[in-house]
């Protein structure tokens, strides 16, 4: 087990890989660290506010960082630089961001979902022509799946299905059957979808037939993080999960 302790603030997102983490806090700052030894490898100032989310973009080696200053910023993994920057909405700042090999989706509090293509120059990047306008719902969450198109959960706690042409969607979960206003975390397992928030219970979605149940996993506490489990031995799936009353695996099969 590695300590380390060198941010200025609250850490609001964490991702990682084989021999790196990658850390994005309230001091504006992306911070690179050796995993094993958890050295900082680099601290890198881009963003001129907070950064929320840090997701990784496997097949340009890159970092991706969002914030409240409607950033998207590009950043190598290996060296730290930053390759490219974008600001693809205007007002309170970007809070979703999902990756699909070299295209990102954002959602920001404009209320909008806008898809950003990265060529594999590092200064080239084209701004895709759609952007789904959300009537002043603002995203929290948004995932591209192959099989059957983009999640989006909005504020209200809707979650919408858009097709892979992103020209319709259909209602998944409405806001009044949610409980998940304006709070949720997620995790996948397979084509399902699960969806925990404030009072403990999950939401497990299937994304193919686009039915949904709700389990109650005994915990009445706000959930902090949800992660997927497979036990391939037992041929069984579990969500591993962090809340206030503590930590607990429930199993998750749809």
């Amino acid at each position: 087990v590695v300590s380390t302790q060198s941010t200025g603030g609250v850490i609001f997102d964490i991702k990682l890989t084989e021999s790196r983490l990658f850390s994005v806090s309230d001091d504006r700052t992306l911070i690179i660290w050796d995993r094993v030894s958890g050295e900082i490898l680099h601290r890198l100032y881009g963003h001129t506010a907070r950064i929320l989310k840090v997701v990784l973009m496997p097949l340009c080696e890159g970092v991706v960082t969002v914030g409240e200053d409607n950033q998207v910023v590009v950043w190598s993994r290996d060296t730290g630089e930053k390759m490219t920057s974008l600001t693809p909405h205007v007002g309170y700042g970007i809070r979703a961001v999902h990756c699909r090999n070299k295209t990102l989706v954002t959602g920001g509090w404009d209320s909008t979902v806008v898809q950003v293509s990265f060529s594999s120059k590092k200064s080239n990047r084209e701004l895709e022509q759609f952007v789904v306008d959300l009537a002043e719902d603002p995203p929290k969450w948004v995932s591209w799946t192959e099989e059957v198109g983009l999640l989006v959960q909005l504020a209200s706690g809707e979650l919408r299905l858009y097709d892979v042409h992103l020209d319709r969607y259909e209602v998944v979960v409405s806001a009044v059957d949610s409980g998940f206003k304006d709070y949720s975390k997620h995790c996948k397992i397979g084509s399902v979808l699960v969806i925990g928030g404030r009072t403990g219970s999950l939401c497990l979605v299937d994304c193919k037939s686009k039915k949904y149940s709700t389990l109650n996993c005994g915990n009445e506490s706000k959930i902090f993080s949800l992660t997927a489990v497979s036990c391939k031995a037992e041929g069984k799936n579990f969500v591993h999960i962090v809340s206030r009353g503590g930590v607990s695996n429930t199993l998750a099969d749809y």
